[in-house]
C-alpha cells in the first residue's frame, strides 16, 4: 500500500533549471488530505516565469529552478493500525519523536517482519522530512539515513511500492536522479496505477532534459486522473520546451476548465498567447490572473508586457509600475524598471527622473540604465556585453533607445539583432522586438 496524498515539488527557476537544483526543499506539514487537494507546485514557471518561458533561457530550466521534494504523507490504515500511533510517517507528531517510536518497533523482539518493514519505511519518511530546506545534492546524515531505512523496508518487503517511491525521492534529493528513476520504475511495476510515481518520474526525466519521456509520464498520470490540474500544467510546460505550443495551449485550457480559479494557469497560457502573437488573448489571461491574485507582481508584469507589445504604452507603464511596487527586488524588478521607463518614454512622458530614483540604491551599475540616464555612451554600453543573453537583451534596449531618439534605421538594425534565432524564444525582449519591427513596416 502507499499513501493517499502527496506533498509539493516547489519549482523556482532563476535563469535555468540546472541552477534551480541548488535551492530545493519540502514542506509536507498539513498536506495529508486527499491527494487531489494537495497541489504539487506554485507557478510551474518559477521565479522568472513572468519574463516568458524562462525554462528556455537555456540552457534550461525548471521550471526546474528549485525542484523540491514530493513525499506521500498518509500511510495506509491497514499498516498503521499495526504500529504505534506515533510511528505513522505523517504529520501530527514531531518527526524526531516518530523516529524514536519507529526505532522502538524496529528494535522490539516482538515486532513482526511486516511491522518492522513499515516502521523502517515510516522512519525513512521522518528522516526525509528533516531534510527540509537543504539543497539538492545534500548528503546529510538524515538523507543517508532515509535511504538506508527505505532500503531495509524494501529488503523486508520487496513488494512495497511506496518504499521504492520514497527511496526514489531520497535518492533524487541526494543527487541520484537516474537511481531515483529506477526506483520510481520499480514502484510502477509493482503498481501500474501509482500516479504519483509517474509524476515524480516525469520530474526526474525533465531534470535530465529528456522531455519526451517526461511528457510520456505526465500523460500516464493524466490517464489515471484526467482532472489532475498540476499534471496538465506540468505536461503543458514540457510541451512548450519541445516547441509544441498548440498542444501546450490545449493542456492549459483543459486545466482552466477544470479549475477556473487558478491564476498561474491563466498566466502560463497567457505567455503562450504572447509568444504566438495573440496579444489580446494574452492580456485577457493576465487580467484573469490579476482578478484572482490582485497582489501578484508577476501578473501585473505580464500584463504590462502585453500592453507594451500592443503599443498601449500608458497602460503598460501603469501595470509595470505596480509590478515594481509588488516585486521590489531581483531580475524581475530590473526588467520591470527598464520596460516601465521605455513605456513612459514611448507614451510621451519623461521617465528619466523615476528611473534615476529607482536605481539610486542599487549596488553596481547596469550599462543600459546608464545609457538611458545619459551617463554612458553607446560605445561603452556595447562593450559591456558579455553573454549571448546580454547581447539579445541589449540589442532590444538599444533599438528602443534609437526609436525614442527618432533614429529609425539604427533602431531597425538593433531590433533585427534582438530577433536572431540565437535569442531565446519566448523572452519578452524577443517578442517585443518582433512586434516592433512589424509596426515599423511601411
Amino acid at each position: 500500500m502507499y499513501p493517499a496524498s502527496v506533498g509539493a515539488f516547489v519549482l523556482r527557476t532563476i535563469m535555468d533549471i540546472k541552477r534551480a537544483s541548488d535551492l530545493v526543499g519540502v514542506d509536507l506539514a498539513g498536506k495529508a488530505a486527499n491527494r487531489d487537494n494537495s497541489p504539487r507546485s506554485g507557478s510551474i514557471w518559477g521565479i522568472l516565469d513572468s519574463t516568458g518561458f524562462e525554462g528556455r533561457i537555456m540552457n534550461w530550466m525548471p521550471i526546474w529552478a528549485a525542484l523540491a521534494l514530493a513525499l506521500l504523507t498518509a500511510p495506509a490504515r491497514a499498516e498503521t493500525s499495526l504500529l504505534s500511533t506515533s510511528c505513522t510517517g505523517q504529520p501530527g507528531v514531531a518527526w524526531e519523536q516518530q523516529i524514536k517510536d519507529c526505532t522502538a518497533i524496529i528494535d522490539s523482539k516482538e515486532s513482526t517482519q511486516e511491522n518492522r518493514a513499515v516502521a523502517y519505511r515510516n522512519r525513512g519518511i521522518a528522516h526525509l522530512e528533516l531534510t527540509y530546506g537543504k539543497p539538492v545534492g545534500d548528503s546529510s546524515d538524515n538523507t543517508q539515513r532515509a535511504i538506508a531505512d527505505l532500503g531495509m523496508a524494501i529488503k523486508l518487503n520487496p513488494k512495497d511500492a511506496s518504499a521504492y517511491f520514497y527511496r526514489g525521492i531520497a535518492l533524487y534529493f541526494s543527487g541520484g536522479v537516474r537511481q531515483a528513476i529506477a526506483d520510481y520504475t520499480e514502484a510502477i511495476r509493482l503498481d501500474a496505477d501509482f500516479a504519483d510515481a509517474y509524476f515524480e518520474r516525469a520530474r526526474a526525466y525533465l531534470m535530465l532534459g529528456d522531455y519526451k519521456e517526461s511528457v510520456a509520464n505526465y500523460t500516464e498520470m493524466i490517464r489515471i486522473d484526467p482532472k489532475d490540474v498540476e499534471a496538465l500544467r506540468a505536461r503543458g510546460y514540457v510541451l512548450v520546451l519541445l516547441g509544441d505550443l498548440q498542444s501546450a495551449l490545449a493542456d492549459y485550457t483543459e486545466a482552466i476548465r477544470i479549475d477556473p480559479n487558478h491564476a498561474p494557469t491563466f498566466a502560463d497560457r497567457g505567455k503562450i498567447y504572447a509568444e504566438t502573437g495573440e496579444i489580446d488573448r494574452a492580456a485577457a489571461d493576465f487580467t484573469a490572473a490579476i482578478k484572482i491574485e490582485p497582489n501578484s507582481g508577476d501578473h501585473h508584469f505580464n500584463r504590462g508586457l502585453a500592453h507594451f507589445y500592443a503599443g498601449a504604452f500608458a497602460l503598460s507603464a501603469a501595470d509595470l509600475n505596480r509590478a515594481v511596487e509588488l516585486r521590489p527586488d531581483g531580475i524581475l524588478s530590473l526588467y520591470a524598471v527598464l520596460f516601465r521607463y521605455l513605456a513612459r518614454q514611448r507614451a510621451g512622458e519623461d521617465g528619466t527622473a523615476e528611473l534615476a530614483a529607482e536605481v539610486a540604491g542599487w549596488k553596481g551599475k547596469h550599462s543600459v540604465v546608464e545609457l538611458f540616464l545619459g551617463r554612458a555612451s553607446l560605445e561603452v554600453t556595447v562593450k559591456a556585453i558579455f553573454t549571448p543573453t546580454d547581447r539579445c537583451e541589449t540589442a532590444f534596449y538599444l533599438g528602443q533607445w534609437h526609436l525614442i531618439r527618432g533614429e529609425r534605421e539604427a533602431a531597425r538594425s538593433r531590433l533585427e539583432e534582438a530577433t536572431s534565432t540565437t535569442c531565446r524564444a519566448g523572452s519578452p525582449h524577443r517578442i517585443a522586438a518582433v512586434i516592433e519591427l512589424k509596426r515599423m513596416e511601411p
